[in-house]
């Protein structure tokens, strides 16, 4: 787990999200009311304030003679949703699947460890299924029927406040999504980075469908690493149609075999920058 110092700046950044309870974040619009930074106060008007909001210090009232009410923008909590969408791919080569499972729990982790304040609000939820049982997850749904049924139940879990999701995103159906559907929402879209390039001169690499791929041969790597990267691009393409803010994180697998932040297989400081530059975009 990981402290994630822009990350944490850029959720207390944010607009206040939520109502509930008292928060270090300004709501989107003046109120009338004592809570909050002081806006200013206005006329007493019995249309539009209740007589239990008159401000009986306000100086402007012993001044004119009539009763003032105090403005202010209320202080209200961020309510962000983390969803991890994990579902074991057969195709995957197995040290793949194992490291992006450590690296989609320890970004989650992180994020919470990481909130901008401790009034915030951040609730979890996991759709399909990791090894390790999580205790503090929301498990929402471990065998979904169909790919358009992930996307659908993504769309109803982040349909209000900051969403962020944290998946491949290899086997969503995003035709069942409508364009802009997850504006407001950061996708963390995590690879391993072999899913997207592999190296040169590795020896034979079974790809987990079954199928090989010589990495000693130019031409047939070559091949492999365009369709890889192709559909790479098509997929973040495919979130930024349906309004994601999508920020692509790679497993680096030397950082991960020589012990350099172990538990991610990244740079802890790209991370935190992508992560933050994602939330921010959410608002632009």
């Amino acid at each position: 787990m990981a402290y994630l110092k822009e990350t944490n700046a850029a959720f207390s950044d944010m607009a206040a999200n939520s109502e509930l309870h008292y928060g270090l974040h300004l709501a989107g619009e003046v109120r009338t009311g004592r809570q909050g930074l002081p806006m200013g106060e206005v006329m007493f008007d019995p249309g539009r304030h209740s007589v239990a909001s008159i401000n009986h210090r306000s100086l402007m009232a012993d001044t004119v003679g009539v009763p003032y009410v105090r403005q202010v923008l209320p202080t209200q909590p961020l309510s962000v949703t983390v969803v991890v969408e994990h579902r074991p791919n057969p195709a995957d080569h197995p040290g793949i699947e194992g490291a992006k499972q450590i690296l989609a729990k320890t970004l989650r982790e992180s994020l919470i460890e990481s909130k901008g304040s401790a009034t915030d609000w951040i609730h979890t939820y996991l759709l399909g299924d990791l090894e390790e049982t999580i205790t503090d997850f929301d498990v929402i749904d471990r065998k979904p029927k169909t790919n358009a049924a992930v996307i659908r139940t993504m769309a109803d879990i982040c349909s209000s406040g900051l969403g962020i999701v944290i998946s491949d995103f290899e086997r969503v159906d995003f035709s069942a999504v409508k364009r802009n559907q997850f504006a407001g929402t950061v996708a963390l879209k995590i690879n391993h980075q072999y899913e997207v390039s592999l190296p040169s001169n590795r020896g034979i690499w079974n790809t987990g469908n079954g199928n090989e791929v010589d990495t000693r041969c130019a031409k047939q790597l070559r091949r492999y690493n365009d369709i890889s990267r192709s559909r790479h691009h098509h997929t973040m393409d495919q979130l930024a149609r349906a309004g994601f803010s999508a920020a692509a994180i790679e497993l680096n697998p030397d950082l991960y075999e020589r012990g350099d932040h172990r538990k991610l297989g990244v740079s802890v400081e790209d991370l935190d920058t992508t992560i933050a530059k994602a939330i921010r975009a959410t608002v632009q």
